[in-house]
């Protein structure tokens, strides 16, 4: 009997298979490397701009933030085992706001807000920098929230050099106005009746002139009053009575011009105001409808508590 031998061999290695999965691998190491690249790059940008950028993830905690935020917010930047609460290295009500509320709408929101830092030192308090601060939340994705920071001293500086200029214009164009106008009432007794037009309209102009000089200065007090009530508690009034209040004092000009008014809302809105700066806007709104509307028309006046 014959003995038939068999041999078992083993396939070869599919060497193209294993080529493709190299490669693969490689073009994957080389996309994360690059990735890597671009992210520090992001970051070196952030940490040398001109404004602040800080990032919270989906728990308030802070992930990360540049020099400039630091500033701003008074950050202590120290060794910590895992990312700190937000609130608990910025104690910042408005900052903390900020994020929840574009988190929630999962849209750019913005806030504006002086920021006191607070020490737990109370003898450092008032050496500690306050900033009027800009912030610009942004969603990431995940629940992460981005944070730009810019300081607004200087925008507010700016427009206080403004509001001044403006008062001081306003204080010194009142004199030579007052002078102007005696002359031409002295005048209008005085000169050929062929000239007594001139004389009125150059008359008229320079009361038109001191009007609009009395509303820049009405204006000037009116946000310098405003600013500093804006630390003093309010008193509950009625609103609709402080319009009815404001026209009454404006009923006499309203007449000339047949001008009547139409109020539209609730036939009381009690609100905690400024009563006195409110009557004051309240005329000084009416008085420009009243004065810049035709002859014969309405003003419409509409209080509503929404929106």
């Amino acid at each position: 009997t014959g003995v038939q031998t068999c041999v078992f061999r083993s396939p070869l290695p599919d060497l193209g298979y294993d080529t493709q999965l190299a490669s693969a691998i490689a073009t994957r190491q080389a996309q994360a490397a690059t990735l890597s690249e671009q992210l520090q790059d992001f970051r070196q940008v952030l940490q040398n701009a001109p404004v602040g950028y800080l990032e919270v993830d989906e728990e308030n905690r802070l992930l990360w933030c540049n020099h400039r935020a630091q500033e701003y917010l008074d950050i202590d930047q120290g060794d910590y085992a895992q990312p700190p609460l937000l609130l608990a290295v910025v104690r910042s009500y408005e900052l903390d706001q900020l994020v929840d509320r574009t988190r929630k709408r999962q849209e750019i929101c913005e806030s504006c807000w002086t920021f006191n830092s607070i020490s737990t030192d109370p003898s450092n308090y008032l050496e500690r920098p306050a900033y009027p601060l800009q912030g610009h939340g942004l969603p990431i994705g995940r629940g992460h929230v981005g944070v730009f920071l810019a300081n607004r001293q200087e925008a507010v500086m700016l427009a206080q050099q403004r509001d001044r200029w403006i008062s001081d214009v306003a204080h010194e164009l009142k004199t030579p106005l007052t002078s102007i106008r005696l002359v031409a009432e002295t005048l209008q007794s005085r000169v050929a009746p062929d000239l007594t037009l001139w004389v009125d309209r150059l008359l008229d102009e320079v009361i038109r002139l001191s009007r609009l000089v009395d509303d820049v200065l009405n204006m000037s007090n009116l946000e310098q009053r405003q600013k500093a009530s804006q630390s003093e508690p309010g008193e509950d009034a009625d609103l609709v009575s402080l319009v009815q209040a404001a026209w009454q004092s404006l009923e006499p000009l309203a007449g000339l011009k047949h001008v009547d008014l139409i109020y539209e809302g609730p036939s009381q809105l009690i609100a905690q105001v400024n009563v006195s700066l409110m009557h004051r806007v309240f005329f000084n709104l009416m008085s420009n409808a009243v004065k810049y509307s035709p002859a014969g028309e309405c003003v419409r006046v509409r209080l509503s508590t929404s929106i």
